[in-house]
């Protein structure tokens, strides 16, 4: 039994020191044991969405010839904002929408853009 609470205690331990190095960011998408299992066994993929976090979103003005119609729309609160606390996914192809109440787009770039920034920084 002591032995059991040694190994308990140990683990809560390693799993406590990890969290802290986890981007809490991610925690509304992700649960803690899939951040930790992705952190310790798919580090890329976990470094990709913590630079995704910061570099993933941008405001642009909407194109001449463009009417907002051609945009899906979506509601921005503050412009605290990542890619994870506005609902959406990296996917293949850069995504655009329309900012509510705006004459602005947010472009949600794609894992391609991504991946070439990450390696190019």
């Amino acid at each position: 039994m002591k032995l059991f609470s040694i190994v308990l205690i140990s683990a809560f331990c390693s799993l406590l020191s990890l969290s802290q190095e986890i981007d809490s960011r991610l925690l509304s998408r992700y649960a803690p044991e899939q951040l930790t299992e992705m952190y310790n066994n798919n580090t890329q993929e976990y470094q990709f969405l913590v630079y995704a976090l910061d570099n993933a979103v941008y405001l642009t003005d909407t194109p001449e010839g463009k009417t907002t119609v051609d945009f899906e729309s979506i509601d921005i609160l503050n412009r605290n904002f990542d890619f994870v606390s506005l609902g959406l996914f990296i996917k293949d192809q850069n995504q655009y929408f329309k900012i509510a109440g705006e004459d602005k787009l947010l472009v949600v770039k794609s894992r391609l853009v991504l991946n070439y920034e990450m390696q190019n920084r």
